[in-house]
């Protein structure tokens, strides 16, 4: 059996993840259309593009990973890269400059979220292909998921619960609020995620 401390070293890297994605995913329309003033068809579009940009990107990080050889093992550098560009491009979207035109901004936004879709699949597919090279055991594998479930929900309560409140403490409608958010989510996330990532 895996220890204990091995297990929960490997699904803590879930927290970070989680954090950043459920943190896109509950504040990004209203912060590119109430914030960034970006039309709400526009703002969909390209949210809508990014969604359809993961399944390459997802696909592409597997067959990557699965052939690279690296001395710290297939999956680790991945892990690694794709934390960092995760949590520097959520806090590149966050911290939007103003732009004149709304189609800068539009664009400085999309170019934000492909680089976040990107981390996100060159992070996740691999990390999520561990257990299997862990272990042989189903019973160890779905007790190490069962760990990760605890860490990602942890992430998905703070994006979804703690970061809307503080914005609502520091402002919910003023632009410097979610460049805040967004720097402190980031840092959070980028000091966790390697964290899990260094266990596996």
């Amino acid at each position: 059996a895996l220890p204990k401390s091995l297990k929960i070293g490997w699904a803590s890297g879930a927290f970070g993840i989680a954090l950043l994605f459920n943190g896109i995913g509950a504040l990004i329309f209203f912060y590119m259309v109430g914030i960034l003033k970006i039309e709400p068809a526009l703002a969909g579009s390209l949210i809508f593009v990014v969604k359809l940009l993961g399944a390459f990107t997802d696909a592409s990080a597997g067959a990557w990973s699965d052939r690279i050889n690296s001395t710290r093992g297939r999956r680790r550098p991945f892990l690694f890269w794709g934390a960092f560009i995760c949590a520097a491009s959520f806090a590149m979207i966050f911290t939007a400059p103003a732009f004149a035109s709304q189609w800068a901004t539009a664009a400085y936004v999309f170019v934000g979220l492909c680089l976040f879709s990107l981390g996100y699949s060159v992070y996740n597919v691999p990390y999520l292909a561990m257990p299997a090279e862990m272990t042989d055991s189903y019973h160890e594998r779905s007790s190490i998921h069962s760990y990760r479930i605890v860490f990602v929900t942890l992430g998905g309560f703070v994006a979804g619960a703690l970061a809307p409140a503080a914005l609502e403490a520091l402002g919910k409608t003023e632009r410097s609020s979610y460049a805040i958010m967004g720097l402190v989510v980031a840092a959070m996330a980028w000091h966790a995620t390697p964290l899990g990532s260094a266990s596996g």
